[in-house]
């Protein structure tokens, strides 16, 4: 506090400009920093909106050739199929499932579904299938039989047409009892992109039976 009748020394005149000068270079040593970080972030948040803008869209799934099966095979595990009546269910050693899927991948970046499986509703309860590739097939030996690989994923590139052809069997008599009372069957994909923390679940009903 100024004291009353006191007038300030010399020292003190010359201080007063020092302090103001120190925070005047004080300033003009943030300005730079201060828009060198301003420009990073807005770099940064330019990209993550545009990443963002390329992952808007939608992925299209179109089911094809439909079919299910109940078939009596020899001890062999050949055999002509053959439609198979409800009363005789309990004569069906091999049940199964056949379709053609078409998706169309609507996004600006390339979509990856993995942990492919066909998800059966049925009257007994739920029934996973993990689909087995269609075109995959290879004959093993000389007139052996044919082994097909298991479709573990399908990679989409963007704004162009996949067809992939699915199917699989079942001997387990649970699974084929159950397949027997499906209702719905639907795709099932986990959804991967390059852009972390937007890979979700893709669900598509490809199937719904008619039962009137």
């Amino acid at each position: 506090m100024r004291r009353a009748g006191v007038t300030p020394g010399p020292g003190a005149a010359r201080r007063a400009p020092l302090v103001a000068t120190a925070n005047q270079g004080m300033s003009a040593d943030l300005t730079p920093l201060l828009a060198a970080i301003i420009g990073v972030c807005g770099v940064l948040a330019g990209l993550l909106v545009e990443r963002l803008l390329r992952n808007m869209g939608r992925i299209w799934c179109e089911p094809t050739e439909w079919e299910t099966h109940f078939e009596q095979r020899g001890a062999d595990g050949f055999g002509k199929r053959t439609a198979i009546e409800v009363e005789s269910l309990e004569e069906v050693t091999h049940a199964g499932y056949s379709v053609w899927l078409d998706f169309y991948n609507g996004k600006e970046i390339p979509i990856g579904l993995g942990d492919v499986s066909i998800v059966f509703s049925c009257d007994g309860g739920e029934l996973v299938s993990k689909p087995l590739s269609t075109t995959s097939g290879r004959q093993v030996g000389m007139g052996g039989p044919v082994s097909f690989a298991t479709m573990r994923s399908i990679n989409l590139q963007p704004r162009q047409w996949v067809s992939v052809a699915l199917h699989n069997d079942f001997t387990d008599p649970r699974d084929i009892h159950l397949l027997a009372g499906w209702r719905r069957a639907e795709f099932v994909g986990q959804q991967r992109t390059l852009i972390p923390w937007t890979g979700k679940t893709y669900q598509k009903t490809i199937a719904i039976r008619d039962t009137s």
